[in-house]
């Protein structure tokens, strides 16, 4: 699988679409020829590309276990449920959490016992990463009310009474979450969760 291809999967799954005059500038030299060029174009407005501008995004090069997890999670926001790591290689990873949660999510297994960030990712591993995810997005858009679930002790719920609303900046990939009628604090650095309608 390569960058450029894990792009187009992305875009895909979680059904992304941009007009072209929404598109933002073209920051890497070596995309305009790529047969990738408007999969990585969209997925850069949506925050999925960490690539700095002006440097090359090699759309061809071999995709790796930590970008694959981390673009992955970036859009499902899977919070890992310890502080600790489960592999001994995580100082060596740019996004350690996103890499836990693809080892507890069965996405990727260990390698006497490490993460092995740049590894090159399968076809298959690919798969079974979009069929995951597909589940975890039917589960997130159903009408039927999921309580099989607990959230881990430090999770805040901001209860149902309360107003939530949410709003995503595609040009920054930044998330904002108005919060009305909730009498407990929110610290920096809390988790929380919400429930929401949003479709």
């Amino acid at each position: 699988m390569t960058r450029g291809a894990w792009m187009r999967e992305l875009v895909n799954l979680f059904g992304l679409t941009l007009n072209e005059d929404e598109y933002p500038d073209v920051y890497f030299p070596d995309i305009e020829e790529s047969e990738y060029f408007n999969d990585i174009m969209v997925a850069t407005k949506y925050g999925f590309v960490d690539v700095e501008a002006g440097d090359n995004f090699e759309p061809d090069a071999p995709l790796t276990r930590e970008n694959a997890a981390w673009t992955l999670n970036f859009y499902l926001g899977i919070q890992k449920a310890k502080d600790s790591y489960t592999f001994s290689d995580a100082s060596e990873l740019t996004y350690p959490d996103d890499a836990q949660v693809a080892v507890d999510c069965g996405w990727f297994a260990l390698t006497e016992g490490q993460f092995n960030p740049n590894l090159a990712v399968t076809a298959e591993e690919c798969a079974a990463m979009r069929e995951y995810a597909a589940q975890i997005l039917a589960g997130r858009n159903t009408e039927t009310n999921v309580a099989d679930y607990e959230f881990a002790d430090f999770v805040k719920v901001i209860p149902n009474s309360a107003d939530v609303a949410s709003k995503f900046d595609t040009d920054t990939g930044t998330r904002t979450v108005i919060i009305k009628g909730y009498s407990d604090t929110l610290s920096n650095g809390d988790t929380f969760a919400y429930y929401t309608h949003e479709r």
